[in-house]
């Protein structure tokens, strides 16, 4: 995502890590989803596999369509499990999906 080159994924989990120590909380990782641009596994792998440092609950949320803007929700119109150990297609407790469009 064109957001990395300003807030690499690196000095953000430095950043949650920090947050974490200091305040003893979980942390919510939210990601919209994006067909075509950031709604693949291999784009998804890498929030995976931070989550279970932090511990953290990871909102996958599928875009909602905003006229005049090119983007389109992912297939579907549902955010699929996310596996958190690759390979294994488990989708563990800390990582959600919120399906369907807010009202």
């Amino acid at each position: 995502m064109p957001v990395n080159k300003k807030y690499p994924l690196a000095e953000l989990a430095a950043a949650g890590q920090y947050y974490q120590e200091k305040k003893g909380r979980m942390i919510t990782l939210e990601y919209i989803l994006i067909a075509g641009v950031n709604d693949s596994l291999d784009q998804v792998k890498p929030l995976a596999a931070l989550a279970p440092a932090f511990f953290a609950k990871v909102n996958l949320i599928p875009y909602n369509p905003v006229e005049g803007l090119p983007w389109a929700r992912p297939g579907g119109g549902r955010a699929g499990p996310v596996p958190c150990r690759a390979g294994t297609g488990e989708s563990p407790r800390h990582l959600a999906a919120r399906k369907g469009p807010r009202d």
